[in-house]
């Protein structure tokens, strides 16, 4: 079996090590800018909308839907965030994982 070591995530991405989001907890974007995850560890990760590691159904404006399952070295962009305001991603697989968005004009 050949086993594909992680990457770091690059620089503008939002990595994922061991059981946790890396980088900062809160993340600012501007209205109309996509995020970019990658699962940079050997873990599976399934981040979606939500905290705790509860994926929820997605309030107004936000674009991630459902939950997306990630590989190591997987990466995942989301759809443009179009609606100012304050929204939370999780990994349904890692409850502790807990990210923040903020989107701003």
């Amino acid at each position: 079996m050949i086993v594909t070591a992680p990457k770091p995530a690059a620089p503008h991405t939002i990595g994922m090590n061991f059981m946790d989001f890396t980088g900062p907890d809160v993340v600012k974007v501007h209205v109309g800018d996509r995020l970019t995850f990658v699962n940079s560890s050997n873990n599976i990760h399934a981040i979606g909308p939500g905290q705790h590691g509860q994926i929820t159904s997605p309030v107004r404006g936000e674009p991630l839907t459902g939950f997306t399952m990630l590989e190591t070295n997987a990466p995942y962009t989301t759809a443009p965030w179009l609606v100012p305001g304050k929204y939370y991603v999780t990994c349904s697989v890692h409850p502790m994982m807990d990210l923040t968005v903020v989107v701003v004009p």
